[in-house]
């Protein structure tokens, strides 16, 4: 991915390009997913998040995803005034922009990508 279509991303702030990997910053939350999504839906991969290669995501659907298989599940919680439950999983960033694309056009809905 280029350094201009990270800095065209609302939001994003390009700290550092280099020839391997670009550096940027974000806002935390659900801006911070919606960011993520956008750079893996213009192909772009995540190698690490404030110098990590794992990450928690959450993803709403009322069975286990089935992209969910051989991933670790960290919990599942009933949602409360929703007909499903919130899957914690923690994925190897290597794996998120897979996974991202698994979950287009599919009953389960990435509900946030943790920043932790």
């Amino acid at each position: 991915m280029r350094t201009e279509d990270l800095a065209a991303i609302n939001d994003i702030t390009v700290i550092q390009a280099q020839p391997k990997a670009i550096e940027i910053d974000t806002p935390q939350y659900a801006t911070f997913t919606n960011i993520l999504c956008q750079i893996i839906a213009k192909d772009g991969h995540i190698s690490e998040i404030a110098g990590n290669d794992k990450i928690m995501i959450t993803v709403t659907r009322f069975k286990r995803p089935v992209f969910l298989a051989g991933l670790r599940l960290l919990a599942s919680l009933e949602r409360r005034g929703y007909n499903d439950n919130r899957w914690l999983v923690n994925v190897q960033l290597k794996d998120l922009h897979a996974i991202i694309r698994a979950l287009e056009g599919s009953d389960e809905k990435l509900e946030h990508i943790f920043d932790y």
